[in-house]
């Protein structure tokens, strides 16, 4: 599980997450954003990557919100869930 308020987000044209030019995450990912909802200041957005669905939280920025994204995160904003058994 990645925290939804830890990954970055770039628009999918954006250079500056891609490892090749010295991105400051640990991982990175494409997505397209699927539902975003405003609440008081944040954004949450539920984003369709290669991994599944995942959730993003961060501070509005206002203006139109990008369809096609990149996700950055690192390491120590995850974490290993044991499996769910008989659920």
């Amino acid at each position: 599980m990645i925290r939804p308020e830890r990954l970055t987000v770039q628009p999918a044209s954006d250079p500056a997450m891609d490892p090749a030019v010295g991105s400051s995450t640990d991982n990175l990912t494409t997505g397209t954003t699927v539902e975003a909802t405003y609440i008081g200041q944040r954004l949450e957005s539920m984003v369709e990557t290669p991994l599944g669905q995942l959730k993003v939280v961060q501070l509005s920025r206002g203006g139109a919100i990008d369809p096609a994204i990149q996700l950055g995160w690192n390491r120590r904003d995850c974490i290993i869930l044991p499996p769910c058994d008989g659920l």
